[in-house]
């Protein structure tokens, strides 16, 4: 056994320098590209920026002699062509949105602020000017059309003829669905809108057609008088950091008939929410919270659904509104709701008058909500937020006589919604010396100090769950 461990200790020498030569063979390999043949020096090409990618001004192509979009994607790859088409689309119908909303009445006047009347019939795919630029780490795209190619092809659209705005649509004797029934109307309203743009894209007069458009409207908004509508699961108090059961459900029916797979948006007043697309075979549809509710200002907040038949619809955006059909919840907010002071600073067991409750108070005070020092009633009507935390302060026991006498403060203010659950919770800790034996003083200095120390993040974490409890002016006190 000695003699093969003395064998394998002689080796060992040859075996590390076999190593060393190896790699001295794959690095010459490395810098000669494995071939033999010498490195070739890549000279790194210089990438220009355009001049539009840096001011979103085309020197060619302006809002002086046309409709321009500039899309910075801030990624390598740039936007695609039809993207930014689509904005472009939004940005023409946009310089005609406040003479449409002037002129127009309601719903259509809210309409051409929410909406997008032009589409790809109004804008020709060949007259727009495209660019696309990209350095590898961002890009640019780029989408222009000259006015006048755009009113050359809308008045030559206009001249065609004006089958929808000229003449009375025949409107079916009875529908299948409560979905057939919506989307004759929403196309209705498309096809009208679509010829009414087309006449103010060729600087034509629209005011003989106006009521047209707007019958077209009305007739779309009246679809809720056919349907009857029920919305259960409100007309309740949401507490703050507790998530509701149970959902707020949706029922349509549509002559006697569950009216199935109607197009919906939520409405979702700030709320984080499970939803639905649309009606299912019942003709119901369901929002429910995956998370406790968020203060959102309002102290009463309407949860639910409306109507979205622009989604049945190919090309423009008629952003006419619907009747929406919701519940309604109660949420703290500033005017309802009181706060809680349950504080107790002490000293060796004995409660003292700290500077933390006298800080918090006077914070409180700015952003104008009641404080109450005693636990709410039965016959509160407010929603209670309720600051509380016992802060104890001891004295450092030492055996060194030598050593300053100090005493220290522990705890923790914890913020809720009364009387449960906890939305927020700082640790506080400070220390301040004992000086001429005034034991109480100390025990003040040290919760100052403890209050110093975490006071921002109190204040960031308390205003995060209830923004009202501290105003921005209390961050200068």
């Amino acid at each position: 056994m000695p003699n093969s461990i003395s064998s394998r200790q002689s080796l060992f020498p040859y075996a590390r320098l076999a190593v060393c030569l190896l790699a001295v063979v794959f690095c010459v390999s490395c810098e000669t590209g494995g071939n033999g043949r010498a490195p070739v020096d890549v000279d790194p090409a210089t990438i220009d920026t355009p001049s539009w990618v840096k001011s979103g001004y085309h020197q060619q192509y302006n809002s002086r002699n046309g409709y321009v979009f500039v899309m910075l994607s801030g990624k390598e790859k740039a936007p695609e062509r039809f993207v930014v088409q689509q904005a472009l689309y939004r940005q023409i119908h946009g310089v005609y949105q406040p003479e449409l909303s002037k002129t127009l009445e309601s719903p259509l006047k809210e309409a051409a602020l929410e909406g997008r009347w032009v589409s790809r019939v109004h804008v020709p795919e060949d007259s727009i000017t495209f660019e696309q630029w990209s350095d590898g780490f961002e890009s640019a795209s780029f989408a222009a059309i000259a006015r006048d190619a755009l009113a050359g092809h809308n008045s030559r659209k206009v001249g065609a003829g004006l089958k929808h705005l000229t003449q009375k649509p025949r409107r079916p004797d009875s529908f299948n669905s409560a979905l057939d029934d919506l989307r004759w109307r929403a196309e209705r309203a498309e096809r009208v809108l679509d010829e009414f743009m087309a006449l103010t894209l060729a600087g034509r007069d629209t005011t003989e057609y106006r009521t047209t458009v707007l019958a077209a409207a009305n007739e779309l908004v009246a679809f809720d008088d056919e349907v009857r509508v029920k919305v259960s699961g409100g007309n309740t108090r949401l507490t703050l950091g507790v998530k509701p059961k149970g959902p707020v459900e949706l029922e349509c029916i549509y002559r006697g008939k569950p009216a199935v797979n109607l197009p919906l948006s939520a409405i979702e007043a700030g709320q984080k929410l499970a939803t639905n697309r649309q009606t299912d075979e019942r003709g119901m549809a369901r929002l429910t919270f995956t998370e406790a509710p968020r203060y959102n200002g309002q102290a009463e907040s309407f949860i639910g659904y409306e109507l979205n038949p622009d989604l049945l619809l190919a090309s423009l955006e008629t952003g006419i509104a619907m009747k929406p059909w919701t519940a309604k919840f109660e949420l703290p907010a500033r005017g309802n709701t009181v706060v809680y002071l349950n504080l107790t600073e002490k000293y060796e067991g004995g409660a003292i008058k700290g500077p933390v409750r006298a800080a918090l108070l006077e914070m409180i005070k700015l952003s104008e909500l009641d404080v109450i020092e005693e636990p709410p009633s039965k016959d509160e009507k407010r929603f209670v937020l309720t600051i509380e935390g016992v802060l104890a302060c001891n004295e450092l026991r030492s055996n060194n006589p030598a050593l300053q006498r100090q005493t220290h403060v522990q705890g923790a203010l914890v913020f809720k919604s009364w009387p449960v659950p906890a939305l927020a919770s700082v640790s506080l800790a400070g220390t301040a010396d004992i000086r001429d034996g005034d034991l109480e003083k100390a025990a003040r200095d040290a919760l100052a100090d403890g209050w110093g120390a975490s006071r921002e993040t109190i204040i960031a974490k308390f205003r995060e769950a209830f923004p009202p409890i501290f105003p921005a002016s209390a961050e200068r006190q």
